[in-house]
């Protein structure tokens, strides 16, 4: 019986707290969302491109030092 009044009594506490947790999160989602627009404004081809470039060469550079000559 105790446990289904702490239920009753606890439940609005817990959804209450549940959804300002959801608002919080959704904030910070939000200003993640904003920065990673403005990032993708200023990017452009050319600083993909290279950036993939210079990530394969430097793969490809430590792949052959692991490789004995």
């Amino acid at each position: 019986m105790e446990f289904i009044e702490l239920v009753k009594l606890g439940t609005p506490f817990l959804v209450l707290g549940m959804l300002l947790f959801l608002e919080r999160i959704n904030t910070k989602v939000d200003s993640i969302g904003e920065h990673v627009r403005e990032i993708r404004k200023g990017m452009t081809w050319q600083d993909t491109c290279t950036a993939k470039h210079e990530e394969i060469n430097r793969r490809f550079i430590r792949l052959e030092r692991k490789i004995p000559a």
